[in-house]
This record gives structure tokens, sequence and C-alpha cells, in this order.
């Protein structure tokens, strides 16, 4: 008897390697991804902005980067003692406005560096749902808690999607001295905010916008992060206590999913070499004085350097 449907995922034309440079925009989920390839060493750069949840907000960063002298003190709002922008996440915010200015177009620069020899870039769509000023038209990544009168709540229809995601795949090919392999997915997580419905309503047309860009480019695939959470785990045990977001366990399997699939076969046992090095750092003694923690810490010492010795490109990946 079966009692579950297994997604099996297309058979991908390229694969992920060590020497791939990775630009993961989008959801919070496309984080959740970036962060597990950082932490296996891979040279990846996330969300500039922040996290962005829609297809327009994704495309404002990408400007963003293009011209990182286009942000100014001028754009910056004054909201709860703190400064803020409505293109960036509120992790940016700060008491100083010269602090948030040097932070954001750091990283605007950093991301422009890293675009020019971009290779792979995945994209998390969240939701096709946009919040717009009322004075101005503008569509912002985050409100940033101002008063919702200030702003208006809009569907975005399938054609403005398909033209929104064309253009982001445009720029970002002009932007990069190399040929890019694009991996777009749609977001497992529920945005129940916006009703069941309507979060349903969001995500199709999402998820008809990627189908078809990917029907119409080879340098674009998709990857069923959404199906695997809501026809292979579907299951609420596999979400956190707010029933929105999934848990650790789910985004593993949802991880190790993308790792077969996506990332290079033959270096399997580097990255094993990498986890167990990694996690080995990451071990917290209760007695960080004692002999034993002081041979460890030698070993991994020894270890890291030998790895780096015999992969010299990971030297700048270790923090």
């Amino acid at each position: 008897m079966i009692l579950r449907t297994t997604i099996k995922p297309p058979n991908y034309s390229f694969r992920i390697g060590y020497k791939s440079k990775i630009l993961s925009l989008g959801s919070c989920f496309s984080e959740e991804i970036a962060s597990k390839l950082g932490h296996l060493k891979y040279d990846v750069l996330q969300n500039p902005c922040g996290i962005t949840f829609n297809p327009a907000s994704i495309l404002s960063t990408i400007k963003r980067v293009e011209v990182p002298d286009s942000l100014h003190s001028d754009q910056l709002i004054f909201s709860q003692s703190l400064y803020v922008h409505q293109d960036f996440h509120g992790s940016f915010n700060d008491i100083d406005p010269n602090n948030y200015l040097e932070r954001a177009k750091s990283s605007l620069l950093a991301a422009q560096d890293h675009a020019e020899e971009v290779d792979v870039v995945f994209i998390t769509l969240g939701t096709t749902f946009v919040y717009k000023r009322i004075d101005s038209g503008q569509i912002v990544n985050n409100c940033h808690k101002l008063p919702a009168a200030q702003f208006q709540k809009e569907l975005l229809d399938l054609t403005t999607v398909s033209d929104l995601l064309k253009e982001i795949r445009e720029r970002l090919v002009s932007l990069s001295s190399r040929n890019i392999n694009f991996i777009w997915t749609v977001s497992p997580v529920r945005h129940t905010k916006n009703g069941i419905v309507d979060d349903r309503k969001s995500k199709s047309i999402a998820l008809l916008a990627v189908h078809d860009l990917v029907e119409a480019h080879d340098d674009c695939h998709y990857f069923p992060s959404y199906e695997l959470m809501t026809d292979d785990l579907r299951d609420y045990r596999f979400y956190k206590e707010d029933l929105i977001h999934p848990t650790k366990q789910a985004v593993q399997y949802i991880f190790e999913t993308f790792e077969r699939c996506l990332l290079k076969e033959d270096e399997k046992e580097l990255r094993q070499k990498i986890q167990s090095l990694v996690r080995r750092q990451q071990h917290r003694p209760l007695f960080p004085e004692s002999e034993e923690h002081k041979k460890l810490l030698e070993s991994i010492t020894r270890d890291q350097k030998a790895l780096i010795d015999t992969y010299p490109y990971l030297n700048d990946r270790w923090t």
C-alpha cells in the first residue's frame, strides 16, 4: 500500500560545483537553501537587499545592484526611531542614516562584483501580491510598519509577472560575463495572512509564469520546492508551530533532493569532508581550556589547512 506521493524532479542539464558562483534571490526559503550551500562552503551570495517576496521587488533589487550609487539619504524614511528604506528588508534598519547607507551600499557593491561572474541564479517566488504606495504607485519590498492607509494591496496578473521574470533574467544575463543557469522555484511557505484561497491564487500565478519562462528558455529550470512540501511531505507535522514555515526536517528533506539533483556527484566526498569539518568547528565545549579541546582545535586547524592546500579556491570561504 502506497501512503505518499514521491516527487521526482527532472533531469537537469547542468550541475552546481564548487567553482560555480551562485546568486540566491527571493523569499525566506531562498535564504534557507543559500545558507545550506554556504554551510558547505559554496560561493553563494544571497539577497543584497534582504529577503524579497514578490517578483517586482526582486527586479528592483537587481536594478539597485546595477547602480549601487542610486541609493541616497533622501530616500530613507524615519519611522519608529529608525531609518528605513522601502526597497530593503528590516535587517538593514538603523538609528544612524549614514550607517544605513554605508551598509546598504556595501551590500550592493558586493552583489555587483558577484553578479559580474555569476553562473547560477536561484530565485524563489514567495507571492505575487504586492503593496503599492498610494501617493506614488511604487511597489515596496517592505512596509516597515508604516500606516496601512499609505498602501494598497494588489495581486499582480499573469502577464505582469511574466514580464517581470523575463526582465529579471535579461538584466542578470547582461550583468554576468558567464553563461547563467537559472533555477526557479516557488516558496513552500504558506502566506496565510493573504487567506488560503488568495495564497493559492498568488502561487498559481507564480507557477504559471515560471513554467512559461522555463519552456521558453533553455537556461531556465524549475525545482519543485513547493510540490515537495505540499504533495510529497503533505502533513502538518512538517510545519512549525505557526503552520506557515517548514520545519528544519522539511527544509533538510527538500535540500537533500536539491543536492541529489543539482550538486555535482563527483564532489560528494568533498562536501562530506567540509560538512564534517564545519561541524567540528561549531562544537561548543564545556571546558574550552582543557587539553582535549586544545588537541581538537589543533586537529581542526590541521585538517582545514590540508583541505585548502588541496582546494585553494576554498580559502576565502572560511570565516
